[in-house]
């Protein structure tokens, strides 16, 4: 019986026992040509991984039939856990031949990142070490960071809703006011990246209206989000002043299980009711819109919550080595820290923590620019 045009035998695959993030593994097939035609340069040994994604194609060209072939390519570990890749034979354009062979498991550490959505919709950045999910990332509406977990212990990270409002206390900018309100009234121009607040009648499980998402794009380990939040935190407000505030959010999912937020917002003209509106000496505003900016706050909102995970102290300093220099137990910030310090006067970074453990307990830190800046 004479061997079909295409076929090949599988005599040996060498891979490495183990791996680290960011090393690459070689791989090497050696193969024989039992197929009855020369292989030229459409052979390949496809190389893909456990999600379908090829990787590499080493050449097996210049085999002869009965000839023996040896293929290596050498690929970067992305995922961590237990990896496998999978070996085909192709003949480009024609067909793949001889079965598919998978390589031995290999034990691969360090930090990586996936990205998925859950059974309920929700998108999802996960970093992990090895094959551990160590922290979860939710998105959630305009954008925002809506929830992260600790996932060794299912432990939340954010603070609890104000007011059980889920568009509140969530990693999101806010932008506002407190030279802005209706005449007699007490609540000042607040919008937030996420939405309105309860009570507003919206679809929110408080009643929240939700910024609109216009878009969400995922390419390898960056998504980005553009949205247009456009309603106060105090719905009922719009009536005398809102803004549109297109926002592009892009989180980049780096090496180390550190993820860097970039936010992009286009500052627009303000329209009030002209008339019914006042600053804080009582002035009344009479023109619409409001184009001139003055008393106005934005800000990064990072609220991690206290006893999170031993979360008791926060660290605006560290060493050389790591410890902090400069620290402050949990109740003082919010008494002497909150809207009390200029960024430009800061280290540019910002650490929760457990005191006396910031080497054996997990920490969430925050990196940001010390740049001041106006409209």
């Amino acid at each position: 019986v004479s061997n079909p045009v295409n076929n090949v035998r599988w005599d040996s695959i060498e891979t490495p026992s183990s791996g680290i993030i960011g090393q690459n593994a070689t791989i090497t097939a050696h193969v024989t040509n039992i197929g009855g035609t020369t292989w030229d340069n459409s052979y390949s040994i496809e190389i893909k991984d456990a999600d379908g994604i090829h990787l590499a194609y080493p050449s097996i060209a210049g085999t002869g039939p009965g000839q023996q072939a040896t293929a290596s390519a050498s690929i970067p570990f992305q995922k961590g856990g237990n990896v496998t890749y999978y070996l085909t034979a192709l003949q480009s354009n024609v067909e793949y031949f001889g079965g598919t062979q998978a390589t031995s498991s290999i034990s691969v550490t360090g930090w990586w990142w996936q990205t998925l959505i859950d059974g309920n919709g929700d998108l999802r950045m996960q970093s992990k070490q090895g094959s551990q999910t160590m922290f979860d990332f939710k998105l959630g509406a305009g954008g925002c960071i809506s929830t992260i977990t600790y996932s060794p212990t299912s432990a939340a990270i954010l603070a609890p809703t104000f007011q059980n409002a889920v568009t509140d206390r969530v990693i999101q900018f806010a932008f506002w006011n407190q030279n802005l309100f209706p005449v007699n009234g007490t609540q000042s121009f607040n919008e937030n990246t996420a939405g309105s607040g309860p009570g507003a009648g919206g679809p929110g499980p408080g009643g929240e209206y939700f910024a609109p998402v216009i878009s969400v794009t995922r390419n390898s380990n960056i998504i980005d989000v553009y949205a247009v939040p456009k309603d106060n935190y105090n719905y009922g407000l719009n009536s005398w002043f809102t803004a549109s505030l297109p926002c592009l959010t892009r989180y980049e999912m780096l090496a180390n299980g550190v993820l860097k937020i970039r936010r992009v917002v286009l500052f627009t003209n303000i329209a009030i009711s002209a008339g019914n509106c006042v600053d804080h000496t009582g002035n009344v505003y009479t023109s619409s819109p409001l184009t001139s900016y003055s008393y106005f706050v934005f800000q990064s909102w990072t609220p991690f919550i206290g006893g999170a995970m031993g979360f008791n102290a926060y660290a605006s300093a560290i060493d050389a080595n790591g410890a902090p220099s400069q620290y402050y137990d949990w109740d003082y910030i919010t008494t002497h820290w909150y809207l009390g310090t200029h960024v430009y006067s800061t280290n540019g970074y910002a650490m929760a923590y457990q005191n006396g453990a910031h080497s054996s307990q997990p920490v969430a830190a925050v990196v940001y620019g010390t740049n001041d800046w106006t409209f």
